[in-house]
């Protein structure tokens, strides 16, 4: 399968080059229009090629009849640019798409693998879509600015290698739901047959899986909160300047098909019903005010009512959080205007600990070419570095230099394992990187430097035994633009900042 994408990609590389874009019968001038002879000439001539032609350019094509579309689909190559089409008929789109002999298939079958390139469509209807969807190749849509429900469930059937919509900026949600479904690959959360864009125009992301984002005016106040279940919005909510809620749209969980959820990152479903109102701490008790569609009511730590348990209150943070306890499922819960969110206390998973470590304590004198070190398995299945033709795991500093004769890296090795810093540098040998690490395994603080600015830091990492619990990236000036928190090596909350310090967008996952 590997052999056949390499083969697929050089040949599509080749053919960039090998096109028929300036080519038409008896040397004619190109009007935006073919006859159906002038088709026939063109694809005979493509197809004489043997394979060296991979893709036919017809980009100056400005419209197309049912009769061209079919002699175009006896091409045999490997995609037909028709970027300069802005319409296109059902009929148009069922001939182009018509199973015809190529040069290349789907391993192990008889379906031509045939792409088209649609660039200069901005909106196409349900029934062309039908009929685009039965693409064998890589089908191109990526200035189709909206979808609506029809759209969608057709380009859902889709039956291609990818579907490229980078432009796409408005479809509803459920549409969406469904439209990735279709587009997923098997057992994969976020994996699909398609490029997407990252953002849509009223800032839902397309491949957040769970938690939210929350954007922030300048003052401080929201404009927008938007929170996801499996890939899907389940809560939209919108603030005017004056912070006035304007709207707030909830949406069914989806269950996306052909994945399996794991229980232990599932809500329960009492969570997006309930609210954190208030909270105090009295002579050492913790009392927090629900509200419910039981009723609102205060809760004493430790103590029920209505079937729900305070368990803990947390006032450590600017944001109090209430740990919540119904039946035998618990969430936290955080203070909020508007629906609550789950709270993640990164104290109770990341005590406090040493990070920092004299990475320098065996002072190794030995120093050997990075490339001659050879690595066998280990017992825990880890990496083990031997020098060449030594028994004894190494110990001492692998170097690498640059092709200028300047040091490239270094990395610090004790029994075999990487132990101390791995530092990367600059060609005028300046620090471009640091990681700690403590037998084998990330542990610390690492930093990215410019090479502009002495010591300005454009990105720094922190962590434990090998799992990441914070990530930092700096602006220019110094202030921090991006902060990400982890818990369990997974991150849990992102914070952005504009370069004048206000917060403008917060994401939970």
């Amino acid at each position: 399968m590997m052999i056949m994408r390499l083969l697929f990609t050089s040949l599509f590389i080749i053919g960039h080059g090998l096109c028929l874009a300036d080519d038409l019968p008896g040397n004619q001038k190109k009007t935006g229009r073919l006859t159906v002879q002038q088709a026939a000439e063109l694809v005979a001539k493509a197809n004489a090629s043997n394979g060296k032609q991979s893709q036919l350019d017809l980009k100056w094509l400005t419209s197309i009849d049912r009769d061209v579309a079919r002699e175009l689909s006896y091409y045999k190559g490997q995609r037909i640019l028709l970027d300069g089409l802005t319409s296109i008929s059902k009929e148009v789109a069922n001939e182009l798409t018509t199973q015809r002999p190529g040069w290349y298939y789907w391993p192990d079958t008889k379906i031509p693998q045939k792409g088209i390139s649609l660039d200069g469509l901005t909106s196409i209807t349900k029934e062309v879509a039908r009929e685009l969807a039965k693409c064998t190749g890589d089908l191109n849509l990526n200035y189709v600015k909206s979808m609506d429900s029809g759209v969608a469930r057709e380009l859902a059937k889709f039956q291609g290698s990818f579907l490229n919509i980078q432009k796409l900026e408005s479809i509803a949600p459920e549409d969406m739901n469904i439209l990735k479904d279709g587009l997923r690959r098997p057992g994969s959360e976020n994996s699909y047959r398609s490029m997407m864009p990252y953002k849509l125009k009223d800032g839902t992301r397309l491949k957040k899986w769970n938690g939210k984002t929350i954007e922030y005016r300048k003052d401080g106040s929201k404009i927008r909160e938007i929170d996801y279940k499996y890939g899907g919005v389940i809560l939209r909510m919108e603030w005017d300047e004056a912070g006035n809620l304007v709207k707030e749209e909830t949406y069914p969980v989806h269950k996306p098909w052909g994945v399996e959820v794991d229980e232990q990152y599932k809500s329960p479903d009492w969570l997006s019903k309930i609210q954190l109102s208030g909270s105090y701490r009295l002579r050492g008790k913790g009392f927090a005010s629900l509200v419910t569609p039981e009723g609102n009511f205060w809760l004493e730590e430790g103590r029920s009512a209505s079937g729900y348990k305070l368990i803990e209150l947390d006032l450590s943070k600017s944001s109090p959080s209430a740990l919540i306890q119904k039946g035998d499922q618990q969430a936290w819960v955080g203070l909020r205007l508007g629906m609550p969110v789950e709270m993640t206390d990164l104290d109770k998973e990341n005590p406090d600990y040493d990070l920092t470590f004299d990475n320098e304590r065996f002072a190794p004198e030995r120093k050997h070419p990075y490339d001659d070190l050879t690595f066998r398995e280990g017992a825990n299945k880890e990496r083990i570095a031997y020098a060449k033709d030594e028994d004894e795991p190494f110990t001492g500093v692998g170097v690498s230099p640059k092709r200028k004769g300047s040091l490239g890296w270094e990395s610090r090795f004790l029994n075999g394992k990487l132990h101390g810093k791995k530092t990367l540098f600059y060609n005028d040998g300046s620090i471009l990187s640091e990681e700690p690490y403590l037998n084998g395994k990330l542990h610390g603080r690492s930093i990215g430097l410019s090479s502009v600015a002495a010591g300005r830091l454009n990105w720094e990492k922190q962590h434990i035994n090998g799992k990441q619990i914070s990530d930092k990236v700096y602006f220019r000036s110094g202030s921090v633009r991006i902060a990400t928190s982890f818990k369990g090596g997974k991150p849990v909350l992102k914070s952005t900042w504009d370069k004048d310090g206000n917060l403008i967008e917060s994401e939970t996952y």
